[in-house]
């Protein structure tokens, strides 16, 4: 039996990089702010006592909580109104909102589309309610099921497209559908195959959101949960950039009394990133502009402790591998730029002072009118204006690019795993090479390297733990037991050393299972629950463990346990069902099947297993029902079999 992925890590934890950019690439760049108040002693100190103040995370110890004091960009905007306002010109701006809130789409276009003969997917507004719907229709056109769901939040500004999210008591999930401005359309979303998908049941995790909303109602209970109403800031906002801004509101506002004075920070606590090291700077951005192949939480933290002025590599060891540009040269990852930037000749000649700000205003965008100009200016702040003629292309070929400097440098290129998109070639090419030779990422089979030399500043025990946790990872999206093995090797001695870390140990219960050691990962996992109760993971990894030593009773407990915190999965449903067959349970186990085919009507292991239940049963008439249903199923649905 093999282990099916929890659908509950689509991001950091990740499951898998396909997954990973599913909502990336909606978002305009996230950029730094510049401009605002007194320099902090974060600012002034610089990098290097920095990574001193830091000094607590190159321990073994758990580090502290971060410091929250939120209080949303609205209390931003009662003494910045200017900036606020001209803020709204910019994507992040738009990051996530309600539904019909911002709408970008094309509501009266064609709504429906076609992902194979006779499924087809549809967009609906019905009085103030969005609904996407599923309709499946077999090979005479006679309709196999039909279903809709209403969908709350949209995830974009538009820019590129926007994705959409259900609210399942505070369990966010994703729509199959996606709206691409670019190409004027709804499709599929990003990472869904056309005939077999997560459907509505792809969760939204604690990695999407840190970068995609800007402030989570988190539920204590674990990660990936919210309160019912999750959001307390949906698009990103102020502080995202500068930092909570309790301190500072509080530093500008509380009378300077003596007893105060005593106990006050003797400057400004905000952070202006204007002031910080072009590293630190860049790490604001980094923090969601730079995915990589895999990153991994170091100890202790969590999706959303990232601070501005913080280390990138103080929350998460990113491992990136070349400029992520196919090697045809005609497309990209959605989330390249950073990368791409860093292996530019712009870059490395300039010794770290060409930052994302130098392009990008992180306060408003330029209006489409301006766009030219704007980008143009950017480039001649670095370039001699005074030159003649300041480039040295003849004047008919600039004019072939409208006379755009990045029209010309910094070309658009396919993303390779976003449909109807394209992202700007962020290596700043002096001219354009022939097409075969533009790609310069090295194979997959090359190693990751940690970004900015992260490996030399880690402790020793903080690598292995990263570099185990990528073999890790890897080796379970790939079902690699060699790399699972390597992983237990690295990864089996630090459990002494980090013993209530609930990543390393889902892990190693992960690949354990992988290499068929059963005990080890019920073992590992039994440590999980009880650092995490309510982990998914290892509820689902303790079912399939049970399942495969017969012991059904503990095997029914775990999905019924994991139902009660989730209750989405038809997957588990048909995992209990089965059980209950295997108890002669009948009645029950129809009732799970029957249950999992409200959250996917289409799932021919699902009515196979009816099918051979009810005939378990005595109950020929519905057997044979569901015997049709499969046929049809079969025949309609590409590369499936009976």
């Amino acid at each position: 039996m093999s282990r099916t992925k929890p659908r509950t890590r689509l991001f950091s934890p990740f499951s898998s990089s396909i997954y990973r950019v599913a909502l990336k690439f909606l978002f305009g760049i996230i950029l730094l702010a510049s401009g605002g108040c007194e320099k902090s002693e974060r600012e002034e100190v610089g990098l290097d006592n920095h990574r001193d103040k830091q000094s607590a995370n190159t321990s073994l110890s758990r580090p502290a909580p971060r410091s929250q004091g939120y209080v949303g960009s609205e209390s931003c905007a009662a003494c910045h109104a200017e900036i606020a306002a001209a803020y709204q010109s910019h994507p992040m701006a738009h990051s996530l909102t309600d539904i019909l809130q911002e709408p970008v789409e094309d509501y009266k276009a064609d709504t429906t589309f076609e992902t194979f003969p006779g499924c087809f997917y549809r967009v609906q507004v019905s009085e103030g309610i969005v609904l996407h719907g599923e309709t499946l229709l077999d090979v005479d056109a006679e309709v196999l099921y039909e279903e809709t769901r209403p969908v709350e939040f949209a995830v974009g500004s538009g820019t590129r497209g926007r994705s959409y999210l259900l609210n399942r008591e505070g369990l966010l999930f994703m729509s199959p559908v996606t709206w691409y401005t670019e190409g004027h359309r709804f499709d599929l979303s990003p990472g869904y195959a056309p005939a077999s998908h997560s459907r509505f049941s792809r969760r939204v995790s604690d990695g999407c959101l840190a970068c995609h909303a800007g402030l989570m109602a988190t539920d204590d209970s674990g990660p990936h949960r919210y309160s019912a109403n999750p959001f307390r800031e949906k698009s990103i906002g102020c502080e995202r950039c500068h930092g909570p801004g309790r301190e500072h509101i509080d530093f500008h506002s509380v009378p300077r009394t003596e007893k105060s004075f005593a106990t006050a920070p003797e400057k400004d606590p905000i952070v202006n990133p204007a002031n910080l090291s072009p590293i630190l700077r860049d790490d604001i951005c980094n923090q969601c502009h730079l995915q990589g192949v895999e990153r991994i939480l170091r100890y202790g933290r969590s999706e959303f402790d990232f601070r501005p002025g913080d280390r990138l590599s103080d929350i998460w060891a990113t491992f990136v591998r070349g400029d992520r540009i196919d090697p045809s040269g005609f497309s990209t990852r959605a989330v390249s730029q950073v990368e791409q930037m860093h292996a530019s000749e712009c870059y490395l000649k300039s010794n770290g002072q060409l930052t994302c700000t130098s392009c990008h205003d992180p306060h408003q965008s330029p209006a489409p009118e301006q766009r030219l100009e704007f980008y143009r200016t950017s480039c001649l702040n670095c370039h001699d204006r005074d030159s003649t003629p300041p480039c040295a292309a003849p004047l008919a070929a600039r004019r072939e690019f409208h006379d755009s400097c990045i029209d010309c440098h910094m070309p658009r290129l396919d993303a390779s795993d976003v449909p109807h998109t394209s992202q700007t070639d962020h290596r700043i090419l002096r001219s354009s090479p022939v097409p075969s030779s533009r790609g310069t990422s090295p194979t997959f089979e090359t190693e990751p390297q940690l970004f900015q030399n992260a490996a030399a500043e880690l402790p020793p025990l903080a690598l292995q733990r990263v570099r185990g946790l990528l073999y890790a990872r890897t080796a379970r999206n790939d079902r690699n037991r060699s790399l699972a093995l390597q992983a237990l090797r690295m990864l089996e001695p630090l459990t002494a050393d980090f013993p209530d870390d609930e990543i390393l140990l889902d892990a190693l219960g992960e690949v354990s299972f992988l290499v068929s050691a059963n005990a080890d990962a019920e073992r590992y996992w039994l440590q999980v629950l009880k650092l995490q109760p309510a982990s998914e993971s290892a509820l689902e990894g303790l079912l399939l463990v049970c399942r495969e030593a017969s012991r059904h009773a503990a095997a029914l407990e775990y999905a019924n346990r994991f139902l009660e915190v989730n209750r989405w999965r038809e997957d588990i449903y048909y995992h209990k069902s089965q059980i209950l067959g295997e108890l002669s349970r009948y009645e029950e186990s129809i009732e799970s099947a029957e249950r999992g085919l409200e959250l996917n009507p289409g799932s021919v292991p699902l009515h196979r297993w009816l099918v051979e239940v009810c005939r378990r049963s005595g109950q020929t008439e519905n057997a044979e029902r569901y015997a049709q249903k499969l046929d049809k199923l079969v025949r309609t649905i590409p590369s499936q079999s009976p």
